[in-house]
């Protein structure tokens, strides 16, 4: 029993990378939900990472509808298997840092703002 208990318990490299990223920025940022939905769960905020869709719809974290509201979004989480966002004509994409974790990619556009949709319903 320890030895499944310590290997359940241990968050891996890439994970930690990314939550350890935005529990310091003290931003907000988005994901597509199968992104994301690990780095949310383990970040110490998880606030601070809103679902969205490729067309930034903001979406319903099952835990939490509220997430997305006044949601000022500064970066977003990809990893392999994200497809591209569609962003409009005054785009972050130019102004990007991308940050590697491993299978994760952050995308940090900060100071702009991506404008997020409301939910699609």
């Amino acid at each position: 029993m320890p030895r499944i208990n310590a290997t359940v318990s241990v968050v891996d490299a890439d994970l930690r990378c990314v939550t350890d990223w935005v529990d310091a920025s003290g931003r907000t940022g988005a994901g597509l939900f199968w992104t994301m939905r690990a780095p949310k769960a383990y970040a110490a905020d998880p606030r601070q990472i809103v679902q969205v869709d490729d067309q930034l719809h903001a979406g319903s974290w099952l835990a939490n509808r509220h997430d997305a509201v006044n949601a000022q979004v500064t970066y977003f989480i990809t990893d392999a298997d994200s497809y591209p966002f569609s962003f409009p004509d005054a785009s972050p994409a130019g102004t990007m840092d991308v940050i590697s974790c491993g299978r994760y990619a952050i995308h940090d556009f900060y100071p702009v703002v991506a404008p997020l949709k409301p939910a699609e319903r």
